[in-house]
Formats: structure tokens, sequence, C-alpha cells
């Protein structure tokens, strides 16, 4: 019985190495980061249980969920700050292909810079002894909310 297993697993050695000898993955031209998302998108599109197109549909979600995951409370990005990014919408796919990251790029820097503004703002608020006692009420805000028009 246990030869019978080891026969078997051997089998599948052979084989596995002689598929992956006649159909070589060759990998991607540029940086390790365009290495590896052009890699994970050409296997999401090959081996997912859901295979997607990578086209402007795509585009578009990736868009939508990206901003969404990043300020889902729609409290760091400025509809100023949306509308800067809206020409990236159906150009994620582009992107992608050609191994640039244009449109994750400038929302990071502008996320840093959000995130370094909103530092600020609780630094000047905890400077501050705190009364929990006032009643007062903080309304929070969601994936429904519009975003803020400026940064005030």
């Amino acid at each position: 019985m246990k030869t019978r297993g080891l026969y078997f697993l051997f089998a599948l050695v052979i084989l596995g190495s002689l598929v992956a000898a006649v159909f070589p993955e060759t990998p991607p031209p540029g940086n390790k980061e365009s290495v590896i998302i052009q890699t994970m998108m050409r296997t999401m599109q090959r081996y997912h249980f859901q295979p997607m197109d990578i086209d402007d549909d795509f585009s578009a979600k990736a868009y939508d969920y990206y901003l969404n995951d990043l300020d889902g409370g729609r409290l760091l990005f400025t509809q100023e700050d949306i509308a800067k990014f809206a020409p990236s919408k159906y150009q994620i796919d582009d992107q992608v292909n050609s191994g640039t990251y244009d449109f994750f790029d400038q929302v990071q820097e502008v996320w840093i810079d959000r995130l370094d503004v909103t530092e600020s703002y609780f630094q000047e608020a905890l400077a501050k002894p705190f009364d929990l006692n006032k009643g007062k009420e903080i309304k929070l805000r969601d994936e429904d909310a519009e975003w803020a028009k400026n940064e005030k």
C-alpha cells in the first residue's frame, strides 16, 4: 500500500515537471512592483473561479473599490481630490498592462498628505482636556455619503 502511494506521488512530480517544462511561464518585464501586479492579474484572468476581463469595466470597479477601501468614511479625500483622480477611472487596466501605476501613486501621495493634515487636527484636539459629560453627539460618515467639498 505504501509503495503504491510513493509511486503515485513520484508520477505526480514527474507530470508536474513535464508540464512546467512544456508550458514555461516567462515573467513580464519591468520593476518588482510591475512584475508582481502583472503576474497577479494574469493569474487572476487564467485561474480565478470567476475570471474577469481586465478592461474598462474592471478599471471602474477597481477605482471605486480602492477609493472606498482607503477612505470609506469619506473623511480624508475631498471632491477636488476625486476630480483629480477621475481621469484615471477607466485607465487602470491600461496602466496595469503597461506596468505603470500612476493612479495608485497619485492616490497614495494625496492620502499620505491628508493623513499628515489629519494628524495635526488630532494633535490640536488632544492638546485640550475632554469633558465627556457635555452630552454632545458625533456623526460618522459612510460609503454612501458625498465626498467633502474642502479640507475643513
